[in-house]
């Protein structure tokens, strides 16, 4: 949830350091690290892209234009218009 990135900013610790957390950490505490958290070839192609950069502003993780999905492009308009 993005208000947990916010608290561990708030609290310190770096944006790098956020999103390796919630993602390749998070699929290591999973015992999933084989298939997700990572973007690499042979793994699952699921990911958001981002209008800002997390990097500098954590808050910019909610700058969502699209979602991939096991390889398939899902733009953020569709996705919110629905069936």
């Amino acid at each position: 949830r993005h208000s947990e990135l916010a608290l561990l900013a708030e609290g310190g610790v770096p944006n790098d350091q956020i999103l390796r957390l919630a993602t390749a950490e998070g699929a290591i505490a999973l015992g999933l690290e084989r298939d997700i958290g990572t973007l690499e070839e042979g793994k699952v192609a699921d990911f958001i892209v981002l209008r800002g950069d997390p990097l500098a502003r954590i808050a910019d993780s909610l700058t969502i234009t699209a979602v991939v999905a096991n390889g398939t492009w899902h733009d953020r308009a569709v996705l919110l218009a629905g069936p």
